[in-house]
C-alpha cells in the first residue's frame, strides 16, 4: 500500500469512528501518514488548531484524566464535542 492509500485509510478510519483501526495504522505506518499530511499542509496551508477526538467510553473503565467523562466527539470546541457524543443527547441517537 502506498503512502497516499495509508493516509486515506487512516483518515477514513478516524472519521468513521474506527479509532482502534486508525490508531493501529498510525502506530505501524505513522511516518507515511505524517509525510502525506505534511505534503497536504505545505500545498494547502491552514492555521493549526486543536480538535477534540471523540469516543464513547466504557462506564466500567473510567477515563483516568476525568472519571466523570464518558464521551467525547470530534470538534474544535470542547463543549460541542461532549454534546455531540453524549449518549443522552438527541444528536448522538
Amino acid at each position: 500500500m502506498d503512502d497516499i492509500s495509508l493516509y486515506i485509510n487512516f483518515a477514513l478510519f478516524a472519521l468513521l469512528g474506527r479509532l482502534q483501526a486508525a490508531d493501529a495504522l498510525l502506530r505501524v505506518h505513522g511516518a507515511a501518514v505524517r509525510s502525506v499530511a505534511d505534503f497536504i499542509h505545505r500545498t494547502c496551508p491552514i492555521a493549526p488548531r486543536p480538535i477534540y477526538r471523540g469516543m464513547l467510553l466504557d462506564p466500567a473503565q473510567p477515563f483516568r484524566t476525568d472519571p466523570q467523562l464518558m464521551s467525547l466527539s470530534w470538534s474544535e470546541d470542547h463543549d460541542v464535542a461532549r454534546w455531540f457524543s453524549c449518549p443522552r443527547s438527541t444528536v448522538s441517537e
